[in-house]
Parts: structure tokens; C-alpha cells; sequence
């Protein structure tokens, strides 16, 4: 079976483990993959090593940003990505993905990079993605601190998640200190 998209990789070609391969990878890649990554600009480097006759390593390596979301105001934000991800592959008689080593089937023997490339640059970013503070959308903060007047809160509490602790773990804590 021939590769279809530049991101599918021939396990047969006898100069493979020599070579690069170099991708730019930019919205309409973050759109035609369909997760939460909707735009960037990313410049990733695939070099294959062949650790037998069929097992493969690939070291992806991606380097630029993304624009995500600011999960506090919801304006653009760049984040810089800069991320190193190894991946195993091997023939065998029918693909798996188990999470440690892709199995791809040796008679077709075409491996589809784009998914790994994707996972690593996703996995890669901050589980919390804000702007430094100050600089969030200042409509956006007028609004928010507007709710809080509102609802009677401040915009640090909301930031700090400072609830009542719940009287419970007082008993609790008393034990734990009694038997200390």
C-alpha cells in the first residue's frame, strides 16, 4: 500500500532509518485533525531509527505555538511549544495502538504519523492555559468582574477557589492530631 498524505510513512522503504522527515504544521493541519487544537504554527521534525527488521523508532520533535482559548477570558492565546516524544513501531498482523508501541500491519506496512505528531504537541501543553496576569481581554474582565459584583464575590476569590471548608474535617483533623 502507497502513503496517500505526506504524514503516512512507507515501513518497507529500505532507506528509511536515514531518513528526516520535516512537516509545517499549521491551521488547516489543526483543523483537519479535529481536537482541541484548532490553530498554531508548528515546525516538526520526524527522524526514524530501525532497531530491527521490524521495529521502528521514531523521535518527534515540534517546536513553534498554538493559539488556544484563555480558559479565564476566552481571548487568543499563543503558547510556545517546544516538545521532544519517542514512539515505537512494529509490524505485526493487525494495528494497535496500546499506548507504548504502535503495531501497524506488515502487509500494508504504512504508518499514519499525523495522529502521534498531534498527540505530542497536545499533550504537551498546560493543563490550565491563562494569559500573565493583566493581560487578559479587558472587556471580557469588566464582564466578569461585573458577575462577581453581582453574585456578591470579588475576582480573587473566584481565582483562589476559596470555599468554606466544610466542618466535617474539623472531626477529621482533631483524630488525625489526637493520635499524632
Amino acid at each position: 500500500m502507497k502513503p496517500n498524505t505526506p504524514y503516512e510513512i512507507d515501513l518497507h522503504d529500505p532507506h528509511l532509518r536515514e531518513r528526516t522527515f520535516e512537516y509545517t504544521l499549521d491551521d488547516a493541519f489543526f483543523g483537519w485533525i479535529d481536537g482541541i487544537i484548532e490553530r498554531g504554527n508548528i515546525r516538526t521534525t520526524v527522524a526514524c531509527t530501525q532497531a530491527g527488521s521490524s521495529v521502528f523508532g521514531f523521535r518527534i520533535h515540534s517546536t513553534g505555538i498554538v493559539i488556544q482559548p484563555c480558559d479565564h477570558c476566552l481571548g487568543d492565546l499563543q503558547i510556545p511549544i517546544d516538545d521532544t516524544t519517542d514512539i515505537t513501531v512494529k509490524l505485526g498482523d493487525s494495528f494497535d495502538d496500546d499506548g507504548h508501541v504502535i503495531t501497524v500491519p506488515a502487509q500494508d506496512a504504512v504508518l499514519d504519523l499525523s495522529t502521534p505528531i498531534y498527540e505530542s504537541i497536545a499533550l504537551s501543553l498546560p493543563i490550565r492555559c491563562v494569559h500573565e496576569p493583566g493581560k487578559c481581554d479587558a472587556e471580557m474582565e469588566a464582564q466578569i468582574s461585573e458577575h462577581l459584583v453581582a453574585q456578591g464575590g470579588t475576582e480573587q476569590e473566584e481565582d483562589k477557589d476559596e470555599r468554606p471548608i466544610d466542618a466535617r474535617w474539623d472531626i477529621l483533623k482533631s483524630v488525625i492530631n489526637n493520635n499524632n
